[in-house]
């Protein structure tokens, strides 16, 4: 038992790490959201709203991921009263950030099967069916340029790849909450989780004699003498 109490603080630690490989993950994606058109027109155009939202928590989330792990480094340095208050507020900021993040992915849900069942989308979708017959134009144009024919590759691949895309994204945004969630459990452990126990003896040095003291007693007869081990030069002298 004692032994998985100090491995609390590793795991801790090594939770962290990688939440803060996700935080790296999440501030990429912001960027790309940010600044590439393949990404970004698309999802301007169809979800607006959404998109802006997408945009500003995605880095405020991974700031505070990154501040929280921050906390929990300090509140391992610290002493046992400041400890468990860091680590306190470390799980409460994870549980609040979790319900944060579980929120605006349900609400975006929401969003987006709402849109898929208004007219917006059935157009789209007849739009996205006619594009089928511009692939025979696509191919007769890049006999003169090789253009054409590139545009054509790049809307079949983001067509296979959107799937993907979305299925690693609900992956990556699962197992970040689920580690977030461990982040909170395992703190709240190193908080709830017993001291070191007292030292049963207690010793004192003496800085004039350089010796040290350590209560002791014996029995002499019926009663109970207190006497003391001093150490002086490496030898035990009972006083």
């Amino acid at each position: 038992m004692g032994r998985c109490v100090r491995a609390l603080p590793t795991l801790l630690l090594s939770v962290n790490l990688l939440l803060m490989v996700f935080a790296g993950a999440a501030l990429a994606t912001a960027a790309r959201l940010k600044w590439d058109p393949t990404l970004y027109v698309a999802l301007r155009e169809v979800f607006p709203r959404e998109y802006r939202v997408v945009c500003a928590l995605l880095p405020a989330a991974a700031a505070l991921l990154v501040l929280l792990a921050h906390a929990a480094l300090l509140a391992l340095r610290c002493r046992p009263p400041a400890r468990r208050a860091l680590l306190a507020t470390y799980a409460a900021g994870s549980l609040l950030l979790v319900a944060g993040e579980v929120g605006a992915t349900l609400w975006v849900a929401g969003r987006v099967r709402e849109w898929l069942g208004s007219a917006q989308a059935a157009e789209l979708a007849h739009a996205l069916r006619t594009s089928e017959y511009l692939a025979p134009l696509l191919q007769h144009l890049a006999y003169f340029h090789p253009l054409p024919e590139r545009l054509r590759d790049i809307l079949r691949e983001a067509e296979e790849d959107a799937p993907r895309n979305a299925f690693a994204g609900g992956g990556a945004a699962a197992a970040v909450v689920l580690l977030q969630l461990l982040a909170a459990a395992l703190a709240l452990a190193v908080v709830c989780s017993p001291g070191r126990r007292a030292r049963r003896w207690s010793k004192t040095r003496d800085p004039d004699t350089d010796t040290t003291t350590t209560p002791l007693s014996v029995r002499r007869g019926e009663e109970r003498a207190p006497l003391r081990a001093v150490y002086k030069q490496g030898r035990l002298v009972l006083v």
